[in-house]
């Protein structure tokens, strides 16, 4: 059966979707109704924008630790002397971009009767590889003395404040030696502070010449680890490790591959478990507005008990009586992710200027830049995931109306009929 309402469409949608727009009788199961629709925008919109913040967060989380820790790293256990020969064939690998030496070795630093712990990291001249960066982020100082005769350290800021020192100040680096009857100790001029822009880095990094590092480290000349980096931080640890298995000279100089990902392998469960947990937490708000369907879809039954009577009797099948509700609940839900889809795209793409806004208005930051280091809200926001949560919204609207579509179509005209 058809009907023309401005043009031709199946009866049973042109009866939901007057369902939808006209007001019940009960001014009450009018406004669980737009309660509904309201509930189903706000929580496809909230999904969407908490979950894009999480994962602009996690992208920023791992971009600047990248700036610190390679993509993939080669480490000889005892050391690795003869090292261009194991670079030159590891830089050939597909997705390689660079190659560098490191040494790195864990210690204590003093000065004016304050101690801190440090990863004492070795960097080549000119600072390659992973702390090319820092050059443009110094606080105080220079690192072009670094390999020098002179050497030096570099430190973070927050490391720098924790021993009270500055670029030109002294202070006194001990390594502990494994077997050693005493641990190496080095007095070490601090020749310049950097801004890490990362927790750990800023508070526990400091950076010497790599030749001064091998000596304190007991290396003599020797490296601790190959660090390698490339354009695609999944694919280049891969093809590391598929080296490192299949070459005959990395097994001879017991070259051991790790990656960013398993160095850091609970840090990034832990934000996807809190994604997860954000994620689930803010479904109940779509599934709260499910619910309201549901009940906005049943209470709709109960008073439209007369009108089902006089379609069953008109020759509507049960069918398409189920299919008039049905698709009352999917429209509301079409119309809530809709919307809800659309804030959401726009509050995610939009989400720093909202939060200055909020932050003017309310007078108070959400976001210290000196806490977490960010002077804007990251997001990241993929097509994937607003198409994931509009399917999400309306499978969950289309399963809300099956039990009243289906308690409407169980109606008997007759019993029904006799009482009007």
């Amino acid at each position: 059966m058809w009907e023309n309402e401005g043009m031709i469409r199946p009866l049973p949608l042109a009866i939901a979707w007057r369902y939808l727009r006209a007001p019940t009788r009960n001014r009450f199961i009018s406004f669980i109704g737009l309660a509904s629709v309201a509930g189903m925008v706000l929580g496809v919109a909230a999904l969407i924008v908490v979950i894009a913040v999480m994962d602009g967060f996690e992208a920023e989380l791992r971009d600047r630790l990248l700036q610190f820790d390679a993509q993939a790293k080669l480490t000889a256990k005892s050391g690795l002397e003869d090292w261009r020969g194991v670079a030159e064939e590891v830089a050939g690998l597909p997705g390689v971009e660079s190659v560098t030496p490191v040494v790195e070795v864990e210690g204590l630093l003093s000065a004016r009767r304050r101690f801190a712990g440090v990863r004492l990291v070795g960097i080549a001249a000119g600072a390659e590889g992973r702390f090319a960066h820092l050059a443009d982020n110094l606080i105080a100082g220079s690192l072009d003395p670094l390999n020098t005769p002179a050497g030096g350290l570099a430190l973070g800021r927050q490391l720098a404040w924790t021993l009270g020192v500055n670029a030109g100040d002294s202070v006194q680096v001990l390594i502990p030696l494994p077997g050693a009857a005493a641990p190496r100790l080095k007095d070490m001029t601090v020749r310049a502070v950097f801004l890490a822009g990362v927790a750990e880095p800023d508070s526990s990094l400091a950076l010497a010449g790599l030749q001064t590092v091998s000596a304190l480290a007991g290396l003599d000349g020797r490296i601790s680890a190959l660090e390698v980096r490339g354009g695609d931080p999944y694919a280049v640890p891969a093809e590391v490790e598929s080296w490192a298995a299949s070459s005959q000279q990395a097994k001879r100089l017991g070259l051991e591959p790790s990656s960013w990902m398993s160095e850091h392998e609970a840090l990034f469960r832990t934000v996807q478990l809190e994604r997860v947990a954000m994620a689930v937490l803010l479904a109940t708000i779509i599934g709260v507005a499910v619910f309201n369907i549901l009940a906005t879809l049943v209470m709709s039954v109960n008073e439209r008990r007369g009108e089902i009577a006089i379609l069953a009797t008109l020759g509507a099948r049960s069918p398409t009586i189920m299919a008039v509700f049905c698709l009352q609940g999917l429209l509301a839900g079409v119309i809530g992710v809709t919307l809800g889809g659309a804030l959401g795209a726009w509050l995610a793409r939009n989400v720093d200027p909202v939060m200055r806004f909020l932050e003017g208005l309310l007078g108070f930051e959400f976001l210290p830049a000196e806490s977490y280091y960010l002077t804007a809200v990251p997001s990241e926001l993929s097509v994937s995931l607003v198409l994931w949560v509009i399917a999400l919204g309306l499978l969950l609207s289309a399963l809300a109306s099956w039990y009243p579509a289906r308690r409407a179509a169980r109606v008997d005209p007759a019993s029904v009929l006799r009482y009007e």
